[in-house]
């Protein structure tokens, strides 16, 4: 949630095991499909923060910036 400092360790737990499938860009469309899916099913998430979970759990991974799909359309297959 926007008000904690750190992200909870379940997340960076999350975070870290997207790591081995980054690297394949079907696979970086997939999670930002997750990701859009999923994140509103909890309340309280700021959208604008979900690329920046990596480096905030100390994991080199690159999540893709996403939005609310009923705000907006997906932005996941312009991944590259």
């Amino acid at each position: 949630m926007r008000t904690e400092a750190t992200p909870h360790n379940s997340c960076c737990l999350g975070v870290n095991n997207l790591k081995g499938y980054s690297n394949d860009k079907t696979a970086r469309r997939t999670i930002c499909q997750c990701i859009e899916q999923a994140a509103p099913t909890y309340k309280g998430i700021d959208y604008s923060l979900i690329s920046g979970l990596p480096q905030k759990c100390g994991v080199s991974v690159k999540l893709p910036a996403v939005s609310p799909r009923r705000k907006e359309k997906s932005k996941c297959s312009a991944i590259e």
